[in-house]
């Protein structure tokens, strides 16, 4: 569920990048939308290594671009947490809350690691960074929370 979270977090920010571009528009073309799909493809050895690959329904079109951009500026945006800097200004604050469901079922000492497309650079997404997120967009913060009795 936390990548079905993360690929709706990059379809909204990829209309929201579109729209941006196409002020004339109030919405993004027929199948915008289905040009960017990720799918678990295998688990590699390791502290559980998924492999996740980007699908294409068909031939790549120019929109494809906005999605490439889209994953560029949410990772952006977890760097910047990380490193203790502001959220990048392109990244629109309404889809903050989005990371509140994004890494939701990250247990304490959890993470999820990747590196970015094309870099060397290590991101790195947990709990604090989850909560940093949520909250420059939000008043409120939600964890899950797991009670014995």
């Amino acid at each position: 569920k936390d990548w079905a979270a993360f690929e709706e977090l990059v379809i909204e920010v990829a209309k929201d990048i579109y729209l941006k571009e196409n002020a004339d528009r109030k919405r993004t073309p027929r199948g915008f939308t289905e040009e960017f799909n990720l799918h678990l493809t295998a688990v590699e050895p390791g502290s559980a290594v998924p492999v996740l690959k980007r699908y294409f329904s068909g031939e790549r079109l120019p929109l494809t671009d906005h999605f490439d951009r889209a994953l560029v500026l949410v990772q952006s945006a977890i760097v910047a947490v990380n490193l203790g800097q502001a959220v990048p200004d392109e990244f629109p604050r309404e889809y903050l809350g989005y990371f509140n469901r994004f890494g939701s079922s990250l247990r304490a000492g959890e993470r999820i690691e990747w590196t970015a497309p094309g870099t060397e650079q290590q991101i790195v997404y947990d709990h604090a960074s989850r909560k940093k997120l949520v909250l420059t967009g939000a008043k409120s913060y939600q964890s899950a929370a797991e009670m014995r009795g």
